[in-house]
């Protein structure tokens, strides 16, 4: 069985509102840490989780230590894997 791939010929912008929650913006870092999505003005979760993980992809660290979240370490991890970023 073939798999294909259909991209779409034009973007299309919107606004969506969410609530505020560690789950969704771990996930919105993510997707954002993925591809090439811009969220402007987002109103990210004060969760230490997600603040973490925030402060993780936006820098670059030897030593990523995610604290005590655990979502922050299964989501990073799985990130660096596709990645392809080594660690000794």
């Amino acid at each position: 069985m073939d798999t294909k791939i259909i991209f779409p010929e034009n973007f299309i912008e919107s606004k969506i509102e969410l609530p505020i929650s560690k789950s969704i913006s771990n996930r919105l870092l993510l997707i954002h840490a993925l591809g090439e999505f811009g969220f402007e003005g987002m109103n990210w979760s004060k969760a230490d989780d997600t603040q973490v993980l925030k402060k993780l992809l936006e820098n670059k660290f030897d030593i990523e230590d995610c604290k005590a979240g655990g979502t922050t370490f299964r989501f990073l991890l799985a990130l660096r894997c596709l990645q392809e970023r080594k660690r000794y």
